[in-house]
């Protein structure tokens, strides 16, 4: 079969697409669907080459053509894990000991289901981000290779009509489609389901229906007819395109329909492109078929295994481009294409070296490397590849041997923060916490009888700032002059467990905070506030959940309602664990009624801060009794407001948290 130029161009915007709804998912929100483009072309151009291809003709060929397809996807996929393991060595070995497991799945093309099994989320967890997440699609591809090739094969061999197995595969399409809007649940985590070959497969299948479809309609149309049916086919394709390009537009990962209805229309758009597109309109092969989108496309395999590693590395620099986000997002996104580039020369194009070719026996590549070791006898070319190519390979099995399947440490100092918020003597962090206390208790001994300083205070106070202090002082004991001998004394207190607060605050603020009613409702971030809630809001009452996201809140906040539990003011602290939308805020909007509520941005080291702002900035401006926490704005700057993972507040931070959320509700008494 003649290359078609469409085809690559589309396959370039489809990859396109994926990198900018993870850079602007409030622009592209529908990026994530593109995957699917690519699962149906692999459907429609592997059965082409079944039924085209002279050489596959037995069962023996059939294997070495998924042996050179299995190549083709491991040999670069593996360069990849090993450049992965070589950057984490240098810049973060810790993440290692919780990567093994990850490691051998993704290499044995078992990532989708490693996800499952180990309850990993593609939309939240943001505490087991994993620079390997993405290789999920890898293994679901070449899952759906192997089974499309033995039926296809099979059927080919017992020379099955056309028309059957195109009714037979849509029906495959058909029944993956009915375990996908079966396996959704409209509250739950939508990840089984995008992650699982079932559901999955329903692309595969699509293409495969679509070569059969094209077969019966060539046999029974005539020339004459099939001339007339080129016009169709030509509106045929500009729609499809068109619908893609609203889908990925569109569509919300946070929505049902995105399951329910976009999972699977993007299947059926995607085949009746491949319908029209295999006619060769000029105008498309011109269009699509540019040398911009058909270079990406031709490279997109390269592009798909750099880019999300690349956007955990560019992601993590947010916060020194807190203001200039989409700065650090165009960088990303040069980056990938640069680094995508270079990986697709070097390791996948076959073309750079005969060491980092995939198309060489294993036994070959460490005979060309003893040749090539032999200095100066071999050229300092050749000797320089051989190093780098060694080099590299053991620098892998050293990580390989380091790593290790302990929990992510970001996510045992999201547990081990939980507890310290509320201990329990049953908690598996009860032992840590003693230990440590023990260590701190001998280092503290230590420094009264060596006079040492070990157990090194940073509460230090310089003279400048005792005079402060001071000033400070009188200036707080003016303003309560005024007050009731219990008002006075509960400021007191306050000031105690608060000393920072309440040089900021006024004794008013405060005072008024303290006896708000109020209700905490939203992730773990609320879960380690809502520890010291009550120590500066007596009516106070806090609500939080792991990994709890807006589109699965619904029932816990009804549940809460229900029980009379939510008071007049509602603080909400959600989207740590996926972006928000509007419609989805909303209905917990209406869900709380008349209450005035209090909607706080995030500052974690999370991809979608832009997003939440946003969302937050047009319900402010359409409700009047919802409010902005700036959280965002007075943790900028200031890392040591969060934890080690850098998504959950410290003590530090919990207490300007509360500050934000006090001066807020003071200035909206009115």
């Amino acid at each position: 079969m003649a290359r078609i130029k469409s085809f690559d161009g589309i396959k370039g915007i489809a990859i396109l697409f994926i990198i900018l709804y993870h850079l602007w998912p409030t622009i592209f929100p529908g990026g994530f669907l593109a995957v699917n483009l690519f699962l149906v072309l692999g459907g429609y151009f592997f059965t082409i080459k079944l039924y085209q291809d002279k050489r596959v003709e037995s069962w023996q060929s059939l294997f070495f053509l998924f042996k050179k397809t299995v190549q083709r996807l491991f040999f670069p996929m593996m360069w990849l894990i090993i450049l992965i393991l070589f950057f984490l060595q240098i810049f973060n070995p810790l993440i290692l000991k919780s990567m093994r497991n990850e490691l051998f799945a993704s290499l044995l093309f078992a990532n989708n289901y490693f996800q499952i099994l180990n309850g990993r989320s593609y939309f939240t967890d943001m505490a087991v981000t994993s620079y390997l997440t993405h290789l999920w699609y890898v293994a679901v591809y070449l899952q759906s290779f192997l089974i499309t090739g033995l039926l296809v094969f099979l059927s080919k061999k017992i020379k099955v009509p056309a028309i059957y197995l195109g009714l037979f595969w849509l029906f495959i399409f058909s029944l993956c489609t009915f375990l996908t809007a079966n396996g959704y649940s409209y509250q739950k985590d939508p990840s089984n389901i995008y992650y699982s070959f079932q559901t999955r497969y329903a692309s595969f299948a699509i293409g495969i229906a679509t070569y059969y479809l094209i077969l019966v309609i060539q046999e029974t149309v005539e020339e004459l007819q099939r001339r007339q049916l080129r016009i169709h086919y030509f509106f045929i394709v500009i729609i499809a395109l068109i619908l893609l390009l609203i889908q990925f537009l569109s569509q919300s990962d946070q929505e049902a329909a995105g399951y329910l209805l976009g999972l699977p229309y993007s299947n059926l758009f995607t085949a009746l492109f491949i319908l029209g597109a295999g006619q060769k309109f000029i105008v498309f092969e011109k269009l699509l078929g540019n040398k911009i989108f058909t270079w990406l496309g031709r490279r997109s395999y390269s592009i798909y295994l750099c880019y999300y590693p690349l956007l955990v590395v560019t992601f993590s620099f947010q916060r020194l481009f807190a203001n200039h986000m989409n700065i650090l997002k165009l960088i990303g996104l040069c980056s990938i294409i640069l680094f995508s580039s270079i990986f697709y020369y070097i390791f996948e194009s076959n073309r750079f070296h005969i060491l980092f070719s995939n198309k060489i026996s294993l036994r070959r590549k460490l005979y060309w490397v003893k040749r090539y070791l032999h200095f100066p006898n071999s050229n300092k070319k050749d000797f320089a590849f051989a190093t780098s190519y060694l080099f590299l390979i053991i620098s892998s099995l050293i990580g390989l041997l380091r790593s290790d399947n302990h929990i992510p440490l970001a996510l045992f100092d999201l547990q081990y923060g939980i507890y310290a918020t509320n201990p329990n003597p049953f908690s598996p962090y009860y032992k840590v916490d003693q230990s440590f206390k023990k260590s701190q208790k001998r280092l503290n001994d230590f420094d009264q009888l060596a006079a040492s300083n070990f157990s090194y205070s940073i509460n230090q106070t310089t003279l400048a700032d005792k005079v402060i202090q001071s000033i400070q002082k009188d200036s707080i004991l003016n303003q309560i002059a005024s007050l009731s001998q219990e008002k006075r004394q509960r400021f007191e207190e306050i000031q105690q467990q608060f000393p920072k607060l309440a040089t900021i605050l006024s004794p008013q603020e405060i005072l008024y905070a303290n006896d708000l009613p109020v209700t905490l409702f939203g992730d773990s971030v609320a879960q380690f506030i809502g520890a010291n809630i009550n120590t500066f809001f007596d009516q106070a009452n806090a609500f939080g959940y792991v990994s709890l996201n807006i589109w699965t809140s619904y029932d816990k906040f009804q549940a809460l309602i229900d029980q009379g539990l939510v008071k007049e003011n509602l603080v909400v602290n959600l989207g740590t664990n996926g972006g928000l939308d509007v419609p989805a805020v909303e209905k917990l909007i209406k869900m709380a009624g008349e209450r005035e509520i209090y909607l706080v941005n995030s500052n974690s080291d999370i991809e979608f801060l832009d997003q939440i702002d946003q969302v937050i900035q047009t319900l402010t401006q359409k409700y009047s009794n919802v409010h902005l926490v700036d959280w965002r704005a007075i943790s900028t700057g200031h890392p040591e407001y969060f934890r080690e993972d850098a998504i959950h507040p410290s003590v530090e931070g919990a207490e300007f948290y509360l500050l934000e959320l006090a001066k807020t509700v003071y200035q909206n008494r009115l």
